[in-house]
């Protein structure tokens, strides 16, 4: 792995949120804002990555296998971190209500906006696919484990399991059953959907970006404790336990390079939005998406690069 690329992509990423930041003087950041960027980032550039890096899969015996593996990997690592941190929650004092959403900063990683196009920049195609498989499991646990623990109902329904389908999900399933039938893209289309694609990491981002001032000049009084503790959870205990179970098992080194950097990334931007869906505190997962993306400018290399050493990948 090349840390000078890792190092050049998160001073990218600090850049593309400042002009986030700083666009909004000149943009009002309001709901038709945002449903345009979330709506060209969710339903136009990651699916067109997504599909696009599966025409560029080659065809590899065990492929399949690896990507059962690394979807197992996604739905273990989630549950951990939720309950454990629930738990912790709940050990410290904290309401089930505040344990609950301090449960799911420290699990839900910003695996498909921001984890996607770095896995394409860093890892290539072949890596894309692995990453989103990964997202897969996290969006699932997203909309099932997360729930679970916010309703305090353990029990799946029909209905639950209705946001789970989104067109990334879509995207997977269709590049999956034209890549398992070897179906070879124009090079035309093949490289409309790439520069589609290359869309999603600026636009997360910037998007990301653009409630910094908002959440700077709030008045409303932040509850600290559980934010540092679901954070640094989320950026510095996932990532440690993701390197311990790694150390046990014998996957080949791009697997293990893209679960490792999948497990750095910050709480996701779906949070807020999660939050809002199920009558949350809505402001508290927006901070916890954009305090935990600035720290992770600087804990992603640290610990891809401490794994990187304790695995030699």
């Amino acid at each position: 792995m090349n840390f000078v690329v890792m190092i050049q992509s998160v001073l990218m990423m600090a850049s593309m949120l400042g002009i986030g930041a700083l666009l909004t003087k000149k943009v009002n950041f309001n709901e038709d804002t945002r449903t345009l960027l979330t709506t060209l980032i969710v339903s136009v550039a990651v699916p067109c990555v997504i599909v696009g890096s599966f025409f560029q899969l080659p065809h590899e015996e065990g492929l399949y296998g690896h990507l059962l593996i690394v979807f197992a990997f996604s739905l273990g690592t989630y549950a951990i971190s939720l309950f454990l941190t629930w738990w912790l929650g709940r050990l410290l004092g904290m309401s089930k209500f505040q344990s609950s959403q301090m449960a799911v900063i420290s699990a839900q990683g910003n695996t498909g906006f921001i984890g996607l196009p770095l896995c394409l920049i860093l890892f290539g195609s072949k890596g894309v696919i692995l990453a989103a498989v990964f997202d897969t499991g996290v969006g699932i646990s997203l909309w099932t484990m997360s729930v679970m623990v916010i309703n305090h109902r353990y029990s799946i329904t029909l209905r639950s399991l209705k946001p789970m389908i989104n067109i990334p999900l879509i995207a997977f399933f269709v590049g999956l059953l034209l890549s398992i039938f070897q179906f070879d893209a124009p090079e035309t289309l093949l490289q409309f959907l790439l520069k589609l694609g290359a869309l999603a990491s600026p636009l997360a981002l910037i998007y990301i970006g653009f409630f910094l001032p908002k959440l700077f000049r709030s008045n409303k009084q932040t509850n600290f404790k559980p934010l540092i503790i679901g954070i640094s959870i989320k950026l510095l205990v996932v990532p440690l336990i993701t390197i311990g179970i790694l150390s046990s098992l014998p996957l080949d080194k791009l697997t293990k390079q893209v679960i490792l950097l999948m497990s750095t990334m910050p709480t996701g931007s779906m949070v807020p939005i999660l939050f809002a869906h199920l009558k949350a505190d809505e402001e508290f997962g927006a901070q916890a998406t954009v305090f935990a993306t600035i720290t992770s400018l600087l804990t992603i290399p640290l610990m891809y690069g401490l794994g990187s050493w304790i695995l030699s990948i």
